[in-house]
């Protein structure tokens, strides 16, 4: 009789297993396909071209931000990142920031965290209520699913740049995976990775070299941090030793590299170039927790730029 218990008891466990193992697939399944359906639709939205997709919104800030006055003293600006949707965080940021009455500011991104065409149209209408004009770089969330394309009608090209008096702002994409489209000599070459990494392509590069020449207060902002110390755990590979290289050959040309992605702040010092990590507008990431120095807390960083210099300062917000 107790045998004929035990064999009960098991094939019961093995009902309630089997249809534990059917009703988490059917969800997985539901999930999945939910999922296919809702990124489909990002891709009809931007195919049939709906009149409601806003339209290079970086460039209108832009020209917001020279009609405000090109060449004013001081110039102010605020860099802040990675907020992920998260807008309440954000808010606080911003309404803290604006006491120093910046003129304007730079997300660097991973605004979003899947590249969803919903959480771009409510980044949009989050930014509408920002009192100025806000520029955007796109982070490697953002370029999920149809972000590319997204960003692009959305914001504009995804590598751009603009003055405003003597100063340089260069915007650079380094969060699309590729293979590297560089020409190779083959002469000499043993190897190549035919991985897939985030970067920068030499052809960028040489149209940056060439930007930075014609400016002596020039910023670089991306989302990605290159491999310099104290970022090198978390950054982009693809020829990120030689975007040193031509920060360093030009480190008098070079003001600011400014960046996000590690969820933080940090500041360093590499071959005289000042990098900045201001990426802690949203969820902090415990991996990234004092790691090399980098705080974790919520922050923005203003850039304050006098005829005599630049600074930078941090904020923290609780």
């Amino acid at each position: 009789m107790e045998e004929k218990n035990k064999k009960l008891v098991w094939i019961k466990l093995v009902i309630i297993g089997t249809l534990l193992s059917v009703a988490t697939l059917a969800v997985a399944g539901y999930q999945f396909y939910d999922y296919f359906l809702s990124v489909e639709a990002d891709r009809r939205l931007l195919k049939e071209g709906h009149r409601e997709i806003p339209i290079a919104l970086n460039m209108e800030a832009v020209k917001r931000i020279r009609r405000g006055g090109n060449g004013r003293t001081p110039l102010r600006f605020v860099v802040l990142g990675d907020s992920h949707q998260d807008f309440e965080t954000l808010q606080k940021l911003i309404d803290h920031a604006m006491m120093h009455q910046p003129d304007f500011i730079v997300h660097t991104e991973d605004f979003t965290n899947n590249g969803r065409a919903f959480e771009y149209f409510k980044t949009v209408s989050f930014l509408k209520t920002v009192a100025v004009p806000v520029i955007m770089t796109p982070g490697n969330h953002d370029m999920d699913n149809y972000g590319f394309r997204l960003f692009a009608r959305i914001f504009g090209p995804p590598n751009f740049f603009f003055d405003i008096g003597e100063c340089r702002f260069i915007f650079l994409n380094n969060v699309q995976r590729s293979i590297s489209n560089d020409l190779i000599d083959i002469h000499n070459a043993s190897t190549f990775s035919g991985d897939l990494s985030r970067g920068l392509d030499l052809q960028i590069l040489s149209f940056i070299e060439l930007l930075i020449r014609e400016s002596s207060r020039v910023f670089i902002i991306m989302h990605m941090p290159p491999p310099v110390p104290s970022f090198d755990f978390y950054c982009f590979t693809r020829n990120g030793e030689t975007f040193i290289d031509l920060m360093s050959r030009y480190s008098s040309h070079i003001s600011r590299v400014l960046f996000g992605h590690i969820h933080g702040y940090g500041k360093t010092t590499f071959k005289d170039v000042i990098y900045i990590e201001a990426g802690g507008a949203g969820p902090v990431r415990d991996i990234n927790t004092n790691r090399n120095g980098i705080l974790p807390n919520k922050n923005y960083v203003l850039i304050t730029v006098n005829p005599d210099g630049v600074a930078d300062e941090v904020f923290f917000i609780e």
